[in-house]
């Protein structure tokens, strides 16, 4: 059985039988919004290293400094606990 945890409007986390998948919103070539097919992680560790690795790759904010690059950072990292507290309940 699969259950969708939602991160932020662009991104969810999939929980599969002994899997976990990281999906984003992406847009296609006909400008229509899509998730993508996602990663597979095994742990939520591993899941958690990739997500916020890539969160400024994947915000809708423009980044023009550092103090903004540390901002969404942080965002993704309270999104991500929330997230990963609504796994545990």
């Amino acid at each position: 059985m699969t259950k969708i945890i939602t991160i932020n409007e662009n991104a969810m986390i999939e929980i599969i039988p002994a899997n976990y998948r990281l999906r984003y919103k992406i847009k296609t070539r006909n400008k229509q919004t899509k998730w993508n097919r996602g990663e597979y992680f095994p742990n939520l560790k591993s899941l958690a290293k990739e997500y916020l690795n890539n969160a400024p790759q994947h915000t809708t904010q423009t980044i023009e400094s550092f103090g903004k690059l540390i901002e969404v950072i942080k965002t993704a990292e309270a999104n991500l606990s929330k997230a990963i507290e609504k796994i545990n309940q």
